[in-house]
């Protein structure tokens, strides 16, 4: 079936929404000026996020090349591209130009440090406290963002900073933290984006998916994105 149709605006998904809670998203500089230059080589913070793809997500000319055929094909969709591949410059209410001409150069730092670790469960009762609209699945960059400076991470041993609050979280180590942007779906192929899941509708792409119903989900050998992508 091939759907054709014209955006004109933002493509409405639930989750926090760009300006919502007055979001803001710490740069990449600020965090590595304590991050980088541990000593711990190639687990040094800073240096695992400059060398991986999530640093390049917006800089990408693979992404790029699709960026400018989206909108072609879909006059102002790439909106929605955005929000996942230079998600500080979504949040933060500077994607309203499709073609990303509105971002600024720091925006241009992709899934940046401040984007995973701030991000909540949205289908958890804390996650659903902090937006108007909850998601109603993991998919589509429909991220939920801590309102308050509260970093998150996956241990509960860091030592006091003053610089911002650390708390753990079991989510950040979760592969459903990845799955708020690796499953992909055609938001214009439903009609109802509040109540329908991701996984259901309109495949683009389905990582998250393909973990979820893979051996590596399973408990008794349950193994993560992270525990591949991030090893220890």
């Amino acid at each position: 079936m091939l759907f054709i149709f014209s955006v004109q605006a933002e493509v409405f998904l639930p989750g926090t929404q760009p300006n919502e809670n007055n979001i803001r998203v710490g740069k990449v500089k600020l965090c590595g000026s304590c991050h980088s230059n541990t000593g711990d080589d190639a687990a040094d913070p800073y240096k695992t996020w400059q060398g991986g793809m999530m640093s390049q997500a917006s800089r990408d000319p693979v992404y790029l090349a699709a960026l400018t055929i989206a909108n072609q094909d879909i006059p102002g969709v790439g909106e929605y591209c955005i929000r996942c591949h230079s998600p500080a410059g979504w949040l933060e209410g500077r994607s309203t130009e499709p073609d990303g001409s509105g971002l600024r150069e720091h925006d241009k730092d992709g899934v940046s440090c401040s984007i995973c670790h701030r991000l909540v469960d949205p289908l958890s009762d804390a996650g659903k406290a902090q937006v108007k609209t909850p998601p109603p699945g993991y998919g589509n960059g429909m991220m939920v963002m801590s309102d308050n400076k509260v970093v998150f991470g996956p241990y509960d041993d860091s030592p006091p900073v003053t610089s911002h609050a650390t708390e753990k979280s079991s989510f950040t180590s979760s592969s459903e933290l990845c799955g708020t942007c690796h499953d992909v779906s055609n938001p214009l192929a439903t009609d109802d984006v509040l109540n329908e899941p991701p996984f259901s509708y309109g495949i683009i792409e389905r990582t998250y998916s393909e973990w979820a119903l893979s051996d590596y989900a399973k408990e008794e050998t349950k193994k993560t994105c992270q525990s591949c992508h991030f090893p220890e």
